[in-house]
């Protein structure tokens, strides 16, 4: 069982091929491609196999059941697993432990987005930028989620104060040029509708189409 002083559940623990994993990652409205389920799948499904990663993890929590980086990687494998209910109780359980973790709170309201509730991935993104104000994350993603309700004045709000963080988003640029289009605002939306095609993103051409057809005399 290893060595039994101060340090012996470190030592356990590395005759396990286990070490602290710290690294820190978001699961978000940007950059999630997969789907978390396999199409007319159950998002809840918990039968799945485990991957090694995950069984890693599970290991180290037997040692370090308080480790809230180990249940926010944990809450990350279990995502790449298309695990989902199971990637939210881990995530849930490192913001019990960390109430102002930020990634965790954003991790947190990506999932609900994907589960159809925008009013908690609002809710929850709003926590998040009360804690970071300046969370590129959060902002972006209650710009995306504001749009899916279609409130424009919103998301165009939250679209402009990301691209304060990092104005060379071609996604924030694209899906602000929608704000702006609904709201009526085309000159300005060509403009970041311009912005978002420069920095390689691909334009869809009936929103083009629609906005040069507003500007037309």
């Amino acid at each position: 069982m290893g060595e039994r002083n101060s340090n012996g559940v470190i030592q356990r623990a590395r005759t396990v091929g286990l070490r602290p994993l710290v690294s820190l990652n978001y699961y978000n409205l940007l950059d999630v491609t997969r789907p978390l389920a396999r199409p007319g799948g159950d998002m809840q499904s918990t039968d799945q196999p485990k991957t090694d990663l995950i069984r890693r993890h599970l290991e180290y929590l037997r040692f370090y059941p308080n480790s809230v980086e180990a249940h926010y990687n944990l809450g990350l494998a279990y995502v790449q697993s298309s695990q989902i209910e199971e990637a939210l109780r881990e995530f849930q359980k490192a913001l019990e432990l960390r109430p102002n973790m930020v990634e965790a709170l954003i991790n947190i309201g990506g999932i609900f987005f994907r589960q159809g509730k925008i009013e908690e991935c609002i809710e929850i993104n709003q926590r998040a930028l009360e804690i970071s104000p300046q969370s590129f994350q959060a902002l972006c993603n209650l710009a995306f989620s504001h749009i899916q309700k279609e409130m424009w004045e919103e998301a165009v709000s939250y679209a402009r104060r990301a691209l304060e963080t990092n104005p060379e988003s071609a996604l924030v640029h694209h899906h602000l040029a929608i704000g702006l289009h609904k709201l009526g605002r085309d000159p300005e939306a060509l403009h970041h509708l311009d912005r978002a095609e420069q920095l390689g993103f691909r334009v869809d051409p009936q929103l083009r189409s629609a906005i040069q057809g507003n500007l037309s005399p």
